[in-house]
Protein backbone atom coordinates (compact mmCIF):
# COMPACT_ATOMS: atom_id res chain seq x y z
CA UNK A 1 0.00 0.00 0.00
CA UNK A 2 2.85 2.38 0.76
CA UNK A 3 4.40 1.64 -2.63
CA UNK A 4 1.10 2.44 -4.32
CA UNK A 5 0.87 5.69 -2.38
CA UNK A 6 4.40 6.77 -3.37
CA UNK A 7 3.81 5.78 -6.99
CA UNK A 8 0.55 7.74 -7.04
CA UNK A 9 2.29 10.94 -6.00
CA UNK A 10 5.04 10.36 -8.54
CA UNK A 11 2.43 9.84 -11.30
CA UNK A 12 0.58 12.99 -10.22
CA UNK A 13 3.65 14.92 -11.39
CA UNK A 14 3.25 13.54 -14.94
CA UNK A 15 0.83 15.86 -16.81
CA UNK A 16 -0.53 13.29 -19.27
CA UNK A 17 -1.81 11.12 -16.41
CA UNK A 18 -3.82 13.97 -14.92
CA UNK A 19 -6.03 14.15 -18.00
CA UNK A 20 -6.50 10.36 -18.21
CA UNK A 21 -9.94 9.31 -16.93
CA UNK A 22 -8.72 5.82 -16.04
CA UNK A 23 -5.94 7.33 -13.93
CA UNK A 24 -8.48 9.43 -12.08
CA UNK A 25 -10.68 6.36 -11.52
CA UNK A 26 -7.71 4.37 -10.23
CA UNK A 27 -6.80 7.26 -7.91
CA UNK A 28 -10.35 7.37 -6.52
CA UNK A 29 -10.24 3.59 -5.99
CA UNK A 30 -6.95 3.92 -4.13
CA UNK A 31 -8.51 6.58 -1.90
CA UNK A 32 -11.41 4.20 -1.22
CA UNK A 33 -8.94 1.42 -0.35
CA UNK A 34 -7.06 3.62 2.10
CA UNK A 35 -10.26 4.93 3.68
CA UNK A 36 -11.67 1.43 4.05
CA UNK A 37 -8.43 0.24 5.61
CA UNK A 38 -8.27 3.12 8.09
CA UNK A 39 -11.95 3.29 8.98
CA UNK A 40 -13.06 -0.35 8.80
CA UNK A 41 -10.24 -2.89 8.82
CA UNK A 42 -7.79 -1.31 11.29
CA UNK A 43 -10.41 -0.88 14.05
CA UNK A 44 -11.49 -4.51 13.59
CA UNK A 45 -7.89 -5.73 13.74
CA UNK A 46 -7.30 -3.66 16.87
CA UNK A 47 -10.34 -5.17 18.59
CA UNK A 48 -9.29 -8.68 17.58
CA UNK A 49 -5.83 -8.10 19.08
CA UNK A 50 -7.44 -7.99 22.52
CA UNK A 51 -9.70 -11.00 22.13
CA UNK A 52 -11.49 -12.95 19.44
CA UNK A 53 -15.02 -11.74 18.79
CA UNK A 54 -17.00 -13.57 16.16
CA UNK A 55 -19.03 -10.49 15.16
CA UNK A 56 -15.89 -8.39 14.72
CA UNK A 57 -14.25 -11.16 12.71
CA UNK A 58 -17.29 -11.38 10.44
CA UNK A 59 -17.30 -7.61 9.99
CA UNK A 60 -13.60 -7.70 9.09
CA UNK A 61 -14.10 -10.41 6.48
CA UNK A 62 -17.22 -8.76 5.04
CA UNK A 63 -15.77 -5.26 4.85
CA UNK A 64 -12.54 -6.55 3.33
CA UNK A 65 -14.55 -7.20 0.16
CA UNK A 66 -14.60 -3.42 -0.34
CA UNK A 67 -10.82 -3.47 -0.71
CA UNK A 68 -10.79 -6.67 -2.75
CA UNK A 69 -13.22 -5.29 -5.32
CA UNK A 70 -11.55 -1.85 -5.38
CA UNK A 71 -8.07 -3.35 -5.89
CA UNK A 72 -9.38 -5.62 -8.64
CA UNK A 73 -11.05 -2.72 -10.46
CA UNK A 74 -7.97 -0.59 -9.97
CA UNK A 75 -5.83 -3.31 -11.50
CA UNK A 76 -8.10 -3.45 -14.54
CA UNK A 77 -7.98 0.34 -14.88
CA UNK A 78 -4.17 0.36 -14.70
CA UNK A 79 -3.91 -2.44 -17.28
CA UNK A 80 -6.24 -0.59 -19.64
CA UNK A 81 -4.30 2.60 -19.05
CA UNK A 82 -1.05 0.98 -20.09
CA UNK A 83 -2.40 -0.10 -23.49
Amino acid sequence: MIGEFITLFWLLSVPEFLSNDLFLVSTALLALIWASTALLQVPCHNRLLNSFELTVHRKLVLTNWVRTVAWSLRGVALILMSQ
